[in-house]
């Protein structure tokens, strides 16, 4: 089970770290092409995981509860189901919203498991937790460290607007 700092709940982070870490080395000298793609790919798998969670418990055995939260029920959801998108736009505003949202959330969201606590690791509902915030981390942070985005401060007084239009 994971437990606020026991081992799981390192090992968690550590596998958020070493995503970041590893792609980056992975795709450094890649063109922006395989970047954008392999982002890409990382996003739209995260958009289709969080419909299809629907098929495993807890949702798939609460209809309520799986149509309550198959839509914009917080932050994390709603970036799932966005990021996809603002990923292939090219409004440099959103991509700002993206990169700060993306990595405030999803490292929050990692170092305060919430949804996570007392879950066996045998459940899928534990590592689709796992895997979307580890995304919703990793590629907007990943996006600027590989130079697919250059967040700009002068930019930065829309985001509290995007955050709002967002909420």
């Amino acid at each position: 089970m994971v437990k606020l700092f026991n081992i799981w709940y390192f090992l968690f982070i550590l596998i958020g770290a070493g995503t970041v870490v590893g792609l980056y080395f992975l795709l450094r000298n890649k063109t922006d092409k395989t970047k954008k793609i392999v982002l890409g790919c990382l996003l739209g798998f995260n958009l289709a995981l969080h419909f299809l969670k629907m098929l495993f418990p807890p949702y798939s055995t609460n209809m309520d509860h799986a149509l309550k939260n198959v839509f914009f029920v917080n932050i994390c959801a709603t970036s799932a189901l966005f990021f996809p998108f603002i990923f292939l736009s090219k409004s440099k505003t959103a991509k700002d919203y993206m990169f700060y949202l993306g990595v405030i959330s999803g490292a929050l969201a990692l170092l305060y498991p919430t949804e996570a606590i007392n879950k066996s690791l045998l459940t899928f509902d534990l590592w689709r937790f796992y895997y979307t915030h580890i995304v919703i981390f990793a590629v907007p942070l990943l996006m600027v460290l590989l130079k697919l985005h250059q967040p700009n401060f002068k930019r930065i007084w829309k985001i509290p607007f995007c955050i709002m239009a967002m909420l």
